[in-house]
């Protein structure tokens, strides 16, 4: 196994601990924007969402699973249904906010090393169409380190109980 390979299954690990939203201090004080509610959608034993410090869109949304898990490249097809429930979190947000176009939005994960938090959380942005310069570069179409939902759940579905990345 070369270093490579040994680099890579270091940050496949998931670590199976539940923490509160709260407990997310990376994401919750680092990440949110200062003065807007904490929390956007009502927390349940599995996700959060909160409004990102920086928003690369009018809407721009983190949805944050309790349970800690690195990143993207740690997730096996066994975590679809948890994509699945964060992407439907991150609908309804949008829907609570009166996005009515879910055509026009850009959901999906930055791909380590390319990341600033080393906690799965998923960007919710809309309108897509009227994202700047900027906002494209880091979530848009030809930003290769970050992952559509679209891609990844592909991605999760064409592989047994391996990584995708």
């Amino acid at each position: 196994m070369g270093l490579g390979s040994q680099m890579l299954s270091s940050r496949q690990q998931v670590v199976p601990r539940q923490v509160e939203c709260a407990s997310h201090q990376g994401l919750a004080e680092g990440r949110v924007s200062q003065g807007a509610p904490r929390v956007l959608h009502q927390p349940d034993d599995e996700l959060c969402c909160f409004r990102d410090l920086e928003p690369g869109a009018e809407h721009h949304y983190l949805v944050v699973p309790n349970r800690h898990i690195d990143s993207c490249i740690s997730l096996r097809k066994e975590h679809v249904p948890l994509v699945e429930k964060m992407v439907e979190m991150g609908k309804a947000v949008l829907l609570k906010h009166h996005v009515a176009d879910l055509a026009d939005i850009r959901m999906g994960f930055h791909v380590p090393p390319f990341y600033s938090v080393p906690h799965l959380h998923l960007h919710v942005l809309a309108p897509a169409s009227q994202m700047n310069l900027r906002s494209l570069y880091n979530y848009g179409p030809r930003a290769f380190w970050f992952i559509t939902v679209d891609q990844l759940l592909q991605k999760l579905n064409s592989k047994m109980d391996q990584p995708w990345y």
